[in-house]
């Protein structure tokens, strides 16, 4: 009977699981028994029994949340809210970081936006058809400016609105850091 699990699917259950147990191992945790799971779950992945070695590996991964949640009820935590890997210290860096980001580039477009609608502005405004003179072609011109400078108009209004988002992206990660940060 052919295997239903790929070669692909099976390594990354083993690299997950091992890389899991390395961190709880360095943590202080004893990983005896997850680490020999792993071992048999290597084995029947070099054998190509690819199925037998995710089965083995979801059984490692269900022996290490155990080991977590006990761990994080000797340390006074509550288990139900402490997810593996679910540590939110680091969310205000990323948010700090995501804000910059968004605000640099939405500054950076903008600055190099507006030069060009600033010229084809003044373009614009000093655009002279000779009045009562039936041009057409003129008017014609003339009307395109005047929607390419609305299209223009309204890229820079989003480009605005994005470094707005940008900065207050910034101040949620700068308040979340504070309050994480001061002592309660």
């Amino acid at each position: 009977m052919p295997e239903s699990v790929s070669k692909d699917h099976a390594l990354e259950m083993l690299t997950q699981v091992t890389e899991t147990a390395k961190k709880a191992r360095d943590t202080g945790q004893d990983m005896r028994q997850v680490r020999e799971l792993i071992w048999k779950s290597r084995a029947a992945f070099d054998v190509g029994s690819y199925e037998t070695s995710v089965k083995l590996s979801a059984r490692a991964r269900v022996m290490l949340a155990a080991a977590q949640m006990a761990a994080a009820q000797v340390r006074g935590e509550d288990p139900e809210t402490k997810v593996a890997g679910s540590d939110h210290r680091h969310w205000p860096s990323a948010l700090l970081t995501l804000g910059t980001m968004i605000l640099i580039w939405s500054l950076v477009e903008f600055g190099l936006t507006y030069p060009g609608y600033s010229e084809s502005r003044n373009q614009y405004d000093s655009f002279n058809c000779a009045p009562g003179l039936p041009n057409q072609a003129c008017l014609d011109a003339q009307e395109t400016m005047s929607q390419a400078l609305a299209r223009m108009e309204v890229v820079l209004a989003i480009r605005i609105g994005f470094a707005i988002v940008g900065g207050v992206i910034m101040i949620a990660g700068w308040m979340n850091r504070l309050s994480i940060e001061s002592p309660r």
